[in-house]
C-alpha cells in the first residue's frame, strides 16, 4: 500500500474500515487480525503531518470503529464466560446425581 496523497490514503481507509466492519460482524477473528495488519502498515507510511491534518477525521472514525469491535469482543467474552460457568454448573449437578444415582443402585443390591 502506497502512501502516495491524502487523497489515495482516505480512499484506502474507507475500504479497509468496511472490511474490518464486515468481518467482525461475521466473527471472522483472523481476517479482522490480517486487516487490522494491513491499516497499521498504510498508518506507518502515512506523513505524520496528514493525521493531524487531511486525515485527522477519518481516522477519528477508524478509531470509534475500533472501539464498537471492542466492545463486541468484551460483550462476547462476557457471554461466552457466562455460557463456560453454567456448563460447568451443569456437568457439577450431573455428576452430583450420576452419584447419588450409583449410590443408590449400591443401596437396593444391598438389600436384594
Amino acid at each position: 500500500m502506497a502512501a502516495s496523497n491524502p487523497a489515495v490514503v482516505r480512499e484506502e481507509l474507507a475500504v479497509l474500515q468496511q472490511e474490518l466492519i464486515e468481518a467482525s460482524e461475521q466473527k471472522d477473528w483472523p481476517l479482522v487480525q490480517d486487516i487490522d495488519d494491513d491499516i497499521r502498515e498504510l498508518l506507518k507510511a502515512v506523513h505524520p503531518d496528514w493525521k493531524q491534518g487531511e486525515l485527522a477525521d477519518v481516522i477519528v472514525d477508524m478509531k470509534q470503529t475500533y472501539e464498537r469491535i471492542f466492545v463486541q469482543c468484551r460483550q462476547r467474552r462476557v457471554e461466552l464466560k457466562e455460557k463456560m460457568e453454567a456448563m460447568r454448573s451443569n456437568k457439577d449437578a450431573l455428576e452430583g446425581y450420576k452419584n447419588s444415582q450409583a449410590a443408590g443402585n449400591r443401596e437396593l443390591r444391598k438389600q436384594a
